[in-house]
């Protein structure tokens, strides 16, 4: 795929499952929902990534993702 059809399918992805969101979710949904995130974010070449905390987000660093 092109660049741009990266970013796009990353998009689309982002958006089909932001769209399942709930007034309550799943710790299951919100691992999924920072995975979508930083897949959009990878391929934009941002460098930051997101980690889920229980119910919460934090920005981290790419190079933090496995740690």
């Amino acid at each position: 795929m092109s660049e741009r059809e990266n970013i796009r399918h990353a998009a689309d992805m982002l958006a089909g499952y932001a769209a399942t969101c709930r007034m309550t979710n799943t710790l299951d949904w919100m691992e999924g929902l920072a995975e979508r995130v930083n897949e959009y974010m990878e391929a934009v070449q941002d460098d930051d990534r997101i980690k889920t905390f229980g119910y919460g987000f934090k920005t981290i660093p790419e190079s933090e993702v496995d740690q």
